[in-house]
């Protein structure tokens, strides 16, 4: 009703750009272990006393204050009032968008932590202060140049945790490395592209490694070399995890599905365990076999990737899509890799969520009672959820030196890794960041078990900011410098979409159009917008006749049409035809990609708080793009000119589509 209204009347976005979204809690929730009555929340991490006047604590919590608070302050600095409460903690505020190892002026103050005393009303009745100490600086490792909603969204939960949060610069050298973790207390490394093969001396394996970042492969095996070098805490999450690996000395499985296809057939994971099949045909004489449902028994259709050389040079698709071709270079893919699933864990796709478990690919340990931090943080040997979105892993056969495995999937993929002679390096496949604030998938997940991680590095970091560690001997750079990537010839270093293109040529999501050229200025299609979708879907099955009368059978665009019309991503026009050959306005772009958001169950909310009336042209917005130009502005998926004009009703050009994907992908999926 909210969305309708605001297409309606666009003035409303104005009232409700004023209103800050809500990361938190209105009230002190139920499921919050010191909801009851006449409880004590202990030793909770105070942010800030919000507009309505509640204290926000423990991340993702509010609570209102009770007629009378008393306030009483264990720590010795003098706390004894709300006032000189709020004058010590400070107003909360973001970090500057910028690249840099400095914090700068801020108004955000000490970190504070309490107990808590909650009434019968769970209003909040007493705060007891036990500490007051200053905030550690965490690094956030570089991903691009530009600061998006991903990186703020990284910063605003490490803040909430109590510490400030910078965003790291790319690296090049061992000095820079050394100069950024001198000025930082503690990194988070981050999740994104795959990793070049050539960095731990392999090639491409089947559906391995594509897409990968040489710029920012070296900046982050740099900072992670010189974090343990330093012995400054570290947190890596899954690209990170795996980067970690090839950090110390070891290797990556390219592709998990693939990596256990070759498990089945080797006879090492039996077949009855298989639960999904990707592509390929599980051989008949494999053992298991006999026990799975005909549903498995059948072939998938191998649908190709993106093919490198020995030399690391982008070739091309395995697979025409178009053609229904194979590629000479790969006669493996019309055979059919097998790609598989084992146990029901789909580790990059599906839900973005699955159980972290003992099972018999792991003798029953999923997270290791005897690690280091990893048990601690949690509290249990099993999570119910954790946001998988990965196709790549530690390579449990080539671990890094000094690292230890102390998560397993039931699968046998390497969950997490520790460097256990540091204070705290902590690596993990999964992603606790992305719900830390909110969940953003339709599942119902735990903040709290989401902010421990993060928690622990603020911890860490607190004690490297009171007691600085003497640095060792520098680690020596063991990158051998990646390749330039090959590409496009109208696709230059320094575009502003060149990073785009390259993720949706590596990802097969667009095509150029000729061997040596993208066009990245020329318009792009309804129908090729549509594809580009369908083949981010992974290409499903389609059985319905085409609504539109001007879709032909054939064309490359007809299935993906139909999928779209399916699930209610797309509309025709009122004369009953799609268009599939017209060119698409930046509205009508924003419009789709939201409803694929919305299909995907993605959290669409952003966009209700999001001020689009600071564009000069906002009023030239058409009503039913309003709520979807709202989301992609807010989402980062959408920006101006730089002159103030949002440009709604321009046709969009294939560079911009290009970016729409890459930055969906990264905000969803990462």
């Amino acid at each position: 009703m909210k969305r309708s209204f605001l297409s309606v009347l666009l003035s409303l976005v104005l009232v409700l750009s004023l209103c800050t979204p809500a990361a938190f809690s209105d009230d002190t929730p139920a499921e919050d272990p010191g909801s009851s009555a006449e409880s004590t929340i202990e030793n909770a991490i105070l942010y800030q006393f919000n507009a309505e006047d509640k204290l926000e604590y423990n991340v993702v919590y509010s609570g209102a204050q009770a007629e009378t608070v008393t306030v009483t302050d264990n720590s010795g600095n003098g706390i004894d009032s709300i006032d000189k409460l709020k004058e010590v903690m400070g107003v909360a505020d973001a970090p500057a968008a910028v690249l840099g190892t400095d914090v700068g002026e801020r108004t955000l103050g000490k970190a504070v932590r309490a107990n808590l005393t909650l009434n019968d009303n769970g209003e909040i009745a007493g705060i007891e202060i036990v500490s007051v100490t200053n905030r550690p600086t965490v690094g956030i490792s570089w991903k691009r140049d530009s600061i998006g909603n991903d990186y703020k969204g990284f910063a605003e939960a490490y803040e909430r945790n109590g510490a400030y949060a910078v965003f790291l610069p790319q690296l090049t050298t061992v000095e820079e490395a050394q100069a950024a973790l001198n000025a930082v207390n503690g990194i988070f490394v981050t999740g994104g592209e795959d990793w070049n093969p050539k960095l731990y001396n392999q090639t491409q394996s089947p559906h391995g490694s594509s897409g990968y970042n040489d710029a920012r492969d070296t900046s982050d095996i740099l900072l992670m070399q010189q974090a343990m070098a330093l012995d400054v805490p570290m947190l890596a999450v899954c690209r990170g995890e795996q980067g970690f690996n090839v950090a110390m000395g070891g290797a990556l499985v390219q592709d998990i599905p693939y990596y256990l296809g070759q498990k089945v057939i080797s006879g090492e994971i039996a077949a009855n365990r298989v639960t999904g099949i990707v592509s390929g045909k599980i051989p008949e004489t494999v053992a298991g076999y006999a026990d799975l449902p005909d549903e498995l028994k059948v072939e998938v259709k191998d649908t190709g990737y993106t093919y490198y050389d020995e030399d690391g040079n982008r070739i091309g698709s395995t697979y025409d899509r178009q053609t229904g071709e194979y590629a000479e270079y790969d006669t493996g893919c019309e055979e059919g890799h097998l790609r598989v699933q084992i146990d029901g864990l789909i580790h990059s796709g599906g839900t973005g969520y699955h159980t972290l478990a003992g099972g018999l690919g792991n003798d029953s340990i999923a997270i290791d009672p005897n690690s280091k931090w990893l048990y601690d943080i949690f509290g249990t040997d099993t999570l119910e959820f954790v946001a998988t979105a990965h196709h790549q892993s530690a390579d449990p056969e080539n671990i890094g030196n000094g690292l230890t495995v102390v998560a397993r999937s039931s699968d046998g993929i390497v969950e997490a890794l520790e460097y256990q002679s540091a204070t705290f390096a902590l690596a993990l496949q999964w992603h606790p960041e992305r719900d830390a604030l909110r969940d953003t998938r339709p599942t119902d997940v735990d903040q709290d078990l989401s902010n421990a991680p993060l928690a622990a590095l603020v911890k860490y970091a607190g004690v490297k900011a009171a007691t600085p560690v003497t640095p060792s001997e520098p680690v020596v750079d063991p990158v051998t410098p990646a390749p330039e990537k090959k590409g496009f010839t109208d696709v230059k270093a320094g575009d502003w979409f060149y990073d785009d293109v390259q993720f949706v040529a590596e990802k097969g999501l667009m095509n150029g159009t000729s061997e040596t050229t993208f066009s990245p200025l020329a318009p792009i299609s309804r129908g090729m917008v549509v594809t580009t979708l369908y083949r981010l879907e992974g290409e499903p099955a389609v059985t319905a006749a085409c609504p539109f009368g001007d879709v032909a059978a054939g064309k490359y665009y007809e299935k993906a049409v139909i999928w779209a019309a399916e699930n209610k991503i797309v509309n025709g026009y009122s004369n009953g035809n799609f268009g599939p050959e017209d060119s698409i306005t930046r509205e009508q772009l924003a419009a789709i990609f939201y409803r694929y958001a919305q299909f995907k169950g993605y959290d669409v909310s952003v966009g209700e708080n999001t001020n689009i009336l600071s564009y000069n042209d906002a009023f030239s917005i058409s009503k039913y793009a309003v709520p979807a130009i709202q989301w992609a502005c807010g989402a980062g998926l959408m920006q101006g000119d730089g002159f103030g004009n949002l440009m709604p009703a321009k046709d969009a050009v294939r560079a911009e589509a290009a970016a729409f994907l890459h930055r969906l992908c990264e905000k969803t999926a990462k």
